[in-house]
């Protein structure tokens, strides 16, 4: 079985016409239609020589009998030719003489014909016997007169006409090329099904089918768009739901802080402001992951340098980590959020940081920017994410490590916040990992963002 290698560019290749029959409705219509035909075709065929041979049989046959007898006699015995001249210039027909002493065919062809190797009915059980003989398209009835054979010849084709077959074959042709264009126009709005359905499944909730259509696949295309209604409802109300939660829990956070602050320095006191500062970050993670999903977010966006945006960052942990920093070779301007692009090389380097093993290299930092974007790359050696979780880290509070312990791994909201970050610059971000190798986050952000 030959099927097309993934994200290949092959339209039409031999190898790929097994793969492209078994995923295009179409051109499965089109298969049925021309299967069906040929069936049709055949049957049609097989009754219609069996009505034929019966109508022959009875009705035909002994008209052409009496008919030989006619032209025998119109002819002579023994067989004239001026005669016979004479018939195929009143009549539509071809004679052919042939005897010891002169041969002569009325259209020049001094050719014997051939008895046909199919015999029309039980020549034992008929009656009337007739033998019928062929020649390029016609029909002979043969006459014995005087020792001489005499062929008469009816055409059952046109002559002169060899295009014809070649037409008839060219309509076909042009009706199955017809056929397969009008499946391709009733079922295109499939692939504009399919299209929505895939941006909708990428988290676009705000997209829909535009498909001004009433019937089968109108309905579909509705009730997929209810469905991305529904879902972006569901979505909206669980933010809101976060953020009224966040905020209301912010207040008695900070009055529990100022009554903690009161209290005598203790070991105690500081295990509990050490709690709440956790719990303050979460918060204020949630809000801000939050934010940059909403539809209403607005990022302040300036002309920033990027390479001391960059060295800031990583001067702000304390201690200094041992990075290694490869900066763009030529200064350049971009476009952004500085405190959004802040946070998001923070949360990189934090998580590069705490999984990264040290024996095996340091955490690598670059920066460098193409004719249209900027790409921060942040890159470690650490243990690297199996691909099942690959796929998800991206998720809120999604953690490759089951225990949720905060100190090996997080809250799980630092690569949703900075896949919130990126998407609202109209960028991407790339995560690729290995286990047991280490993992090297790409995000590549447009140099001049739409506002």
């Amino acid at each position: 079985m030959s099927t097309c290698p993934p994200n290949s560019e092959c339209r039409f290749k031999p190898k790929c016409w097994g793969q492209a029959i078994r995923s295009s409705l179409s051109l499965k219509l089109i298969a049925i239609f021309i299967g069906g035909s040929i069936g049709l075709a055949m049957l049609l065929g097989s009754l219609s020589e069996y009505g034929l041979k019966r109508h022959f049989i009875n009705t035909v046959r002994p008209l052409l009998t009496h008919y030989q007898h006619y032209l025998a006699e119109e002819v002579g015995s023994p067989p004239s030719i001026q005669r016979a001249e004479k018939l195929t210039n009143e009549w539509p027909l071809t004679i052919r003489i042939f005897d010891g002493t002169q041969i002569w065919a009325s259209d020049g062809r001094l050719i014997e014909p051939s008895q046909h190797e199919r015999e029309w009915g039980e020549q034992h059980d008929q009656p009337q016997n007739l033998d019928l003989y062929w020649d390029r398209g016609v029909v002979f009835l043969k006459q014995e007169l005087a020792e001489a054979s005499v062929y008469f010849g009816l055409r059952l084709r046109p002559s002169g006409a060899p295009w014809f077959p070649l037409m008839l074959i060219g309509l076909v042709l042009l009706g199955l090329v017809g056929f397969y264009l009008l499946t391709r126009r009733l079922f295109k709005p499939i692939q504009t099904i399919q299209t929505g359905i895939t941006r909708i499944g990428a988290g676009q909730l705000d997209h829909r089918i535009e498909l001004c259509r009433t019937d089968e696949l109108g309905q579909l295309a509705k009730e997929v768009n209810k469905m991305a209604d529904d879902l972006q409802q569901m979505m909206q109300a669980k933010r809101d739901l976060l953020l009224a939660l966040s905020h209301e829990l912010k207040s008695p956070l900070a009055r529990s802080r100022v009554t903690l602050a009161l209290l005598e320095d203790s070991p105690q006191q500081q295990a509990l402001l050490d709690d709440q500062l956790a719990m303050q970050q979460l918060i204020d993670e949630i809000i801000e992951a939050e934010r940059g999903h909403s539809d209403h977010a607005v990022s302040h966006r300036e002309s920033t340098l990027i390479n001391p945006l960059v060295e800031e960052v990583i001067n702000r942990f304390d201690p200094k980590p041992e990075i290694q920093l490869a900066l763009c070779p030529v200064e350049t301007r971009v476009n952004i959020d500085r405190s959004q692009i802040k946070r998001l090389l923070r949360n990189l380097l934090e998580n590069a940081l705490r999984y990264n093993r040290p024996e095996r290299g340091s955490v690598k930092v670059a920066c460098e920017t193409t004719s249209e974007n900027l790409i921060l790359t942040v890159s470690d050696h650490g243990i690297g994410i199996d691909q099942p979780h690959l796929d998800r880290v991206t998720e809120a509070f999604y953690r490759a490590d089951p225990s949720r312990e905060r100190k090996t791994g997080g809250l799980g909201l630092g690569l949703y916040l900075c896949q919130a970050v990126v998407k609202a610059h109209q960028g991407e971000m790339h995560i690729h990992s290995e286990v047991g190798v280490g993992t090297r986050v790409q995000c590549t952000i447009p140099l001049n963002i739409d506002s």
